[in-house]
């Protein structure tokens, strides 16, 4: 099984700032920040934005 990449992680690797992934996604960056740290549920239209913009790799954060 793979190890889970955080969503920072992989935002960092990307060379993306909370700002940029939040514009991107049409949230706020109260919101993703929130989501980034776990304190949010996503909608689906927010993690089908995340793979796009993050890679697949983000998918891994929502399944248990």
């Amino acid at each position: 099984m793979k190890e889970k990449i955080s969503l920072k992680a992989l935002r960092e690797k990307n060379g993306l700032s909370q700002v940029k992934v939040s514009q991107k996604l049409g949230v706020t960056q109260s919101y993703y920040s929130k989501v980034e740290r776990g304190e949010r549920k996503p909608s689906l239209e927010v993690i089908n934005g995340l793979i796009k913009i993050l890679g697949e790799e983000a998918l891994q954060q929502f399944i248990q």
